[in-house]
């Protein structure tokens, strides 16, 4: 697994991008779900700006520093078993 994704990807769930970009999914999907009368009477560039500001929120959230994720990763490191997270390393990461 340690050749496709991040040397994190167990605790992925953490991190503010995924839980942005989830979010992210939920607005669009209440978006698609809304009634043609409802979309008429709002202005043209409503959607435009929802979209550009998810993406900005993703994109931020992505290159954020997040500390509060890397010190349980870290900690859960730390406890691990020898054998355990031993693909968690810095060759891993590129």
């Amino acid at each position: 697994m340690g050749k496709w994704f991040i040397a994190e990807w167990r605790e992925a769930w953490r991190f503010s991008s995924l839980w942005v970009g989830t979010a992210g999914i939920g607005v669009l999907t209440v978006w698609n779900l809304m009634p043609p009368a409802v979309l008429a009477a709002m202005p043209d560039r409503i959607e435009l700006f929802v979209g550009l500001s998810l993406w900005l929120a993703l994109l931020l959230a992505r290159i954020w520093r997040q500390p509060w994720s890397q010190a349980k990763i870290a900690a859960r490191r730390a406890a691990a078993q020898p054998d355990d997270y031993s693909h968690w390393t810095d060759q891993a990461r590129g």
